[in-house]
């Protein structure tokens, strides 16, 4: 059989055929290895994508549809997997990991160097970390501090820390009580609450937080977090908090700030960590400091001015000469009582010596100790601390004099007797030397109290149940004096709070206080007494950043509110409403035994004939 006559017979009534390629393939192959052209076996053919892709042409248009909805599902299918692959590679954290890994962080930070802008008071701060335990703070704009004083720092370094201040260029090393954990003290995952070193931490937590869209804090992406009326903004790389706003009156009012430069794995210079006091800086040694880093004797100190009671300026500098000045102030225990009172008996019988007490502190606060305290020497309030910035005093009560030539003669720290302010004021009148004062004899400690006898309950106070509320009066802390005869005529619960010196004293204990007083209403009175404040105006801040307005909180400036109601440890007195002493236990009773207790009281005094 010749070509000729294999390829007639791909022609049917001399028509051409146009078979599919595969079928004209196997044909003829057939027909060659028939005609004994070829041996059986079959020459491998290639693949080709005919044999699986039909041909459009002879597809009905039904096979047409289905064929396409076929492909359709199949691509829809390959994308939907590609998504979800995606997702699961590069899947986002929420809110709740990203701040457990912030928190982390903290707690084990790389090193970073953080330039922060404070919004609300605005300062400038710049918190370096070497990834190793050491860091340094450098205040560069603090509007608290002189012009003289921007560029202050401090090195937290091997459980030690030195201050530099550069208004009296002095430098300083004392122990360290910040944790790691704790630097970076502005932009911080622990809340802006007082604690005590070495106690739990109170980090910031949060029962719903809430992720928004990422930003860009110091030129770098940043995760944007919400709870309530908080933000924070965490950096994605290194997940360290970069920035954080809490609007005031809120919890942790008054911290919000964000990070204006970041580096990771920054460069830092060999002393930038070192515990090395800069050049020309005066060392301060902590253990004994000088009463005074400006004051000399022999030479005339800085002016300062402050205010009387009566509105007038005092001037330092127009003081008449010779002259004492008492720095005090009435939250300082050790400026109060015998001493305050020691110097008004002196100061009496110098006339030719002009004494002035300064108080740092507000006008309402040193009114409000006064009208229980009297005095007859002349008092003025510094709240600018312009004595203390003039004078840089380590600390108060200190007593400074100044002789006829308006030099310092004498700068006396700490409280004195009756007995020195006598011989200093007769040797300053005099113009000899100022003597110093007869050191106090040291008293051996006194022995631990014996532990309590198993069942025996410990004595919070010396008053009897049934006996009456002794009178007693102190200041408010919101302004004004508060007379204990005012809770005569309902049932009443006093809590002595301890304040910023508390161990065990939460801040959940005053808010439930204040709340257990809101739901009661006007059917019992409440009172806190705040013994002691860490600084002054340190319990109306805190009152107003717990948002608590109409609790009535008095300041025990001095032991005479605790001796008048002879307690021996903190806790709760509940008083009838004829003004007598129901129950005294050790600190606060809890929210629903106080109600209940109350509500008890105020029922017994509207049945009571």
């Amino acid at each position: 059989m010749s070509d000729d006559r294999l390829r007639s017979a791909f022609r049917l009534l001399d028509t051409p055929l146009d078979p599919h390629p595969a079928f004209a393939e196997r044909l003829y192959e057939s027909l060659a290895i028939e005609a004994g052209f070829r041996g059986a076996t079959a020459r491998r053919r290639p693949w080709r994508w005919g044999t699986l892709v039909p041909d459009w042409r002879t597809m009905t248009p039904a096979m047409r549809l289905v064929y396409l909805a076929a492909v359709v599902t199949l691509l829809l299918a390959a994308l939907i997997g590609a998504g979800l692959a995606a997702r699961l590679l590069l899947a986002e954290p929420s809110a709740a990991d990203i701040v457990a890994a912030s928190q982390g962080v903290q707690q084990d930070p790389p090193a970073y160097r953080m330039t922060i802008q404070a919004i609300d008071p605005v300062r400038r701060y710049v918190i370096s970390f070497d990834g190793h335990g050491a860091w340094r703070w450098d205040r560069l704009v603090e509007p608290e501090l002189a012009a003289s004083a921007q560029g202050a720092y401090e090195i937290h370094a091997d459980g030690r820390v030195g201050r530099f201040d550069p208004t009296f260029r002095t430098w300083s090393v004392t122990g360290d009580e910040l944790r790691l954990v704790e630097n970076g003290t502005w932009l911080s995952w622990i809340e802006a609450v007082p604690y005590q070193p070495g106690s739990p931490i109170p980090w910031i937590s949060c029962d719903s937080w809430e992720r928004l869209d990422d930003e860009v804090v110091a030129s770098r992406p940043a995760y944007h977090l919400r709870c309530a009326a908080r933000e924070f903004w965490v950096d994605t790389t290194s997940l360290l908090l970069v920035g954080m706003s809490t609007p005031q009156g809120s919890e942790g009012a008054g911290v919000s700030g964000m990070a204006t430069a970041l580096e990771i794995d920054p460069p830092f210079s060999s002393d930038t960590f070192a515990l090395t006091a800069p050049v020309g800086a005066q060392v301060i040694d902590q253990n004994n400091p000088p009463a005074s880093l400006v004051l000399r004797v022999g030479e005339p100190p800085p002016s300062w001015t402050a205010t009387y009671l009566d509105g007038r300026v005092l001037d330092s500098s127009k003081l008449g000469l010779p002259a004492a000045v008492y720095a005090w102030a009435p939250w300082c225990p050790p400026c109060l009582g015998s001493t305050l009172q020691d110097l008004q008996a002196v100061a009496s019988g110098h006339p030719e010596i002009t004494t002035v007490a300064v108080a740092l502190d507000q006008q309402r606060t040193v009114r409000g100790y006064l009208t229980q305290h009297p005095l007859t020497v002349p008092v003025a309030y510094d709240d600018a601390d312009s004595l203390m910035g003039a004078w840089a005093l380590n600390g108060i009560p200190t007593l400074v004099l100044l002789d006829r030539d308006g030099n310092v003669a004498a700068v006396h720290p700490g409280p004195l007797t009756g007995a020195d302010l006598q011989a200093m004021y007769a040797a300053l009148a005099a113009g000899d030397p100022i003597p110093s004062p007869v050191p106090t004899p040291v008293r051996s400690p006194e022995p631990p109290p014996p532990s309590l006898a198993p069942g025996a309950t410990e004595v919070v106070s010396g008053l009897s149940t049934g006996e009456a509320m002794p009178e007693w009066s102190g200041p408010l802390a919101t302004g004004g004096t508060f007379q204990s005869s005012s809770l005569v005529g309902r049932p009443a619960a006093i809590w002595f709070f301890t304040g910023g010196t508390c161990d065990g004293c939460p801040l959940s204990d005053l808010e439930s206080f204040a709340a257990t007083a809101a739901s009661l209403g006007g059917s019992a009175s409440f009172v806190v007494i705040s013994n002691g404040e860490p600084t002054p105006g340190w319990t109306r801040d805190l009152l107003a950043k717990l948002g608590i307005k109409d609790l009535q909180v008095i300041l025990a400036v001095d032991d005479a509110i605790p001796q008048r109601l002879k307690m021996s440890i903190f806790g709760t007195i509940l008083i009838d409403a004829d003004g007598r002493v129901v129950e005294v236990v050790p600190g606060l009773i809890d929210h629903e035994t106080l109600t209940r207790r109350l509500l008890e009281l105020a029922k017994d005094a509207a049945t009571s004939p």
